[in-house]
């Protein structure tokens, strides 16, 4: 009988790119071990309709501590009270179910994403949890491919995630990110085998059999993100600021006849912040925005399907690389940075203080023609399946 793997993601985000970390992930572990049990666990479930009795008591409580919270504390605040609070809550909605999903498995392993910070989402709790099941049952981690969004040693939730990260159950932790905060910030142990690698997701053309094909009268691809995110990572711009630039570049786009349609990777507040460009614009939805994409094929169809993209989400430029189609974006977070220099085209993106329509449009004129270095890609791609598989060698036979 094979070994039985949990392999956690965010399955239930609506986020196309999160979906597609978990699916790319699953097929490198199927091409390394065919025979495995994959037990797909949802690191942050987002439906009160999957959990019942007191679970379902549980995660109402917890959902109104964390509003609570969000009033509370602020974006800056890394006090001990903050992480206490949140790291209650956060265990009062998903322990319980932690350790159902993860009873009896050989091994654990995050399918990417950006697990590896501590100031939004409270995705570090979901490393801390599963790193405490881990130990006690003595189960070996890994974390693959993951996001790392800073470290700062007077925060005490980045304390308590490095620490948990030494703990001596994660084994294997690859970044598509920063590997030297991870190994001169969070890594202290000499056993943990840490590496830079491509984000799983570069792996799509493979694991859902998708190339790309290109119209002649194919559009830019402008991908919509909500507008107060430049704020929720501590930059300046803020949601009208965000908005305002978008209803410029498509005004832009418009006076040089460049045909283009919105669309997101179907968040519902990214897709909201779509429908008010438009009606800012005095534009109707219709052949202006695509429907949100329900399911990670649908959304590679569209990405296949553009001359070339604005990306503002990661996994927008992301499967935009892996598919040959040409990306320039804006940067709101490190990941988009690091993501730029790992592709070899830093100049394609933009920081905050340099965001202006005109030259967007410029770069979504000029990029059309470009071509990535596919030998550079490949490399990327194959330290992550080395990775893993160097993991589960190790660790599962």
């Amino acid at each position: 009988m094979g070994k039985k793997i949990a392999l956690m993601g965010l399955y239930s985000i609506l986020n196309m790119g999160d979906r597609i970390l978990c699916d790319t992930t699953e097929y490198l572990i199927r091409q390394e071990m065919p025979d495995a049990e994959i037990i797909k666990v949802d690191a942050f479930p987002v439906y009160r309709s999957l959990f019942s009795g007191i679970d379902n008591f549980n995660y109402r409580v917890s959902r109104k501590l964390e509003l609570h919270g969000k009033k509370k504390f602020e974006y800056t605040d890394g006090s001990m009270q903050r992480y206490r609070y949140e790291r209650a809550y956060i265990r009062l909605r998903f322990y319980r179910y932690y350790k159902k999903m993860l009873r009896d498995v050989d091994a654990i392993i995050f399918a990417g994403g950006g697990f590896v910070k501590f100031r939004t989402q409270g995705l570090n709790y979901c490393v801390e949890m599963a790193g405490d099941i881990a130990r006690k049952r003595n189960i070996p981690v890994m974390l693959n491919a993951i996001g790392i969004e800073g470290f700062d040693i007077n925060d005490e939730r980045c304390r308590a995630l490095r620490e948990y990260l030494n703990s001596g159950q994660f084994k294997v932790i690859t970044t598509r990110d920063d590997i030297d905060i991870l190994d001169n910030g969070y890594i202290q142990r000499d056993d943990i085998v840490t590496a830079r690698v491509g984000d799983p997701a570069l792996w799509s053309p493979e694991c859902y059999g998708v190339s790309r094909t290109l119209d002649e009268d194919a559009p830019i691809g402008i991908n919509v993100v909500r507008g107060g995110v430049f704020q929720e990572y501590g930059n300046r711009l803020d949601y009208d600021d965000v908005k305002a630039f978008y209803c410029e570049l498509l005004r832009e786009l418009d006076r040089r006849g460049m045909k283009w349609v919105l669309f997101t990777n179907g968040l519902k507040s990214d897709q909201r912040m779509a429908r008010k460009i438009l009606a800012d614009l005095g534009l109707e939805e219709d052949g202006n925005l695509l429907p949100e994409p329900g399911d990670p094929e649908t959304f590679l169809d569209l990405i296949k399907s553009f001359r070339c993209i604005f990306g503002a989400r990661l996994h927008a430029s992301i499967t935009s690389y892996a598919l040959d189609v040409p990306v320039t974006g804006f940067i709101w977070n490190e990941k988009i940075r690091m993501f730029a220099e790992v592709i070899g085209k830093p100049q394609n993106f933009l920081e905050e203080d340099e965001i202006d329509a005109v030259r967007f449009a410029d770069l979504l004129q000029q990029i059309q023609t470009e071509q990535y270095d596919t030998e550079r890609r490949s490399q990327i791609r194959e330290q992550t399946r080395e990775y893993l598989a160097r993991f589960l060698n190790d660790h599962l036979y």
